[in-house]
């Protein structure tokens, strides 16, 4: 499984090209998941997406060029008024779909998401339920975050 960190959610390029160029090239193809952000998707897919059809479009590109299943993550998508991601295993397309919360400023849940994908499947569920489970520990954890000083933590998943 990868989830790549070559941009951040506020749009900050993370990999320098050349290292992309080795990522894309090395890596993808041997991977069984790849988790990109809508930013890492547009740059994976080589298109612009601003709608959940679009989501789709890009998860089915990314498959067709590197052979993996793909979950588009649209938590940020804009003007979005629900947490909508795509996932695409090569035949059937999957809408994961829970309630945006609003006011919660978050950092890292993309790799809270994947981590716990991973843990998922290390618990010997299938992918397509691994995806699900994730889903909802990562909306179950930015539902009950909670302050700490200026900041926020996610809250326990379970």
């Amino acid at each position: 499984m990868v989830d790549p960190v070559l941009v951040s959610t506020s749009g900050a390029n993370l990999l320098q090209s050349g290292a992309l160029k080795i990522f894309t090239g090395r890596l993808l193809p041997l991977a069984t998941l790849v988790t990109p952000n809508l930013f890492e998707a547009e740059i994976l897919s080589g298109q612009k997406i601003s709608s959940v059809e679009d989501m789709g479009d890009a998860a089915r590109k990314i498959h067709a060029r590197f052979g993996c299943a793909v979950l588009v993550k649209g938590g940020h998508l804009r003007q979005a008024r629900r947490a909508t991601d795509i996932f695409f295993n090569g035949r059937v397309e999957t809408l994961l779909d829970a309630p945006l919360v609003k006011g919660i400023p978050t950092h890292g849940t993309g790799c809270v998401y994947s981590a716990a994908i991973c843990a998922a499947l290390a618990q010997g569920k299938r992918l397509s339920e691994a995806v699900r489970i994730g889903k909802q520990f990562v909306t179950r954890a930015i539902s009950k975050s909670y302050h700490v000083r200026q900041h926020f933590a996610l809250g326990i998943g379970r």
